[in-house]
């Protein structure tokens, strides 16, 4: 994927040589910034034309969103085009959620957006990506190796 963020210019971390399976960690603040760095890469994640799962990794988050960044996040979640390309390409996401803080955001979030896709709480990252695996498989999907590898590096 050509990125619009440079690696070193990206707040989140985002792992895409496991794709089909997007991997994008939070950094401990979310802010107008990370949803726009977020807008930017769903732009370049659809231009791809291809179905995926996603993994999206909140344990590094500290703090909620301000009241303003939630609302700019449910708002562009709803967008028109942003469903549609959901709907058509996203196969699933598993949010990971370390804490209860986290989760309470989620539910506040969801006040103003529905998910346009399968949505799956873990509790670890592994968790996660076992729920986007069996998403892939059911879809007939082929697991690509780096993906394997992946899986392997969580578990030491």
């Amino acid at each position: 994927m050509s990125s619009v963020l440079k690696a070193a210019a990206r707040r989140c971390e985002v792992v895409e040589d496991t794709w089909p399976c997007l991997i994008v960690g939070l950094p401990q603040t979310v802010d107008d910034g990370v949803v726009a760095e977020l807008r930017a890469l769903f732009l370049e994640v659809f231009a791809r034309e291809q179905r995926f799962v996603m993994i999206a990794d909140t344990s590094g988050v500290r703090g909620l969103p301000s009241a303003s960044t939630r609302q700019l996040l449910a708002s562009w979640l709803n967008e028109p085009t942003f469903r549609t390309n959901i709907i058509r390409f996203n196969i699933g996401t598993s949010t990971v959620l370390a804490s209860a803080m986290m989760r309470g955001a989620l539910v506040a979030l969801h006040w103003f957006w529905r998910p346009a896709s399968p949505q799956f709480h873990a509790a670890t990252r592994l968790d996660a990506l076992d729920w986007c695996i069996a998403k892939l498989e059911r879809e007939g999907v082929a697991i690509p190796r780096a993906l394997a590898t992946y899986r392997q590096a969580l578990q030491s």
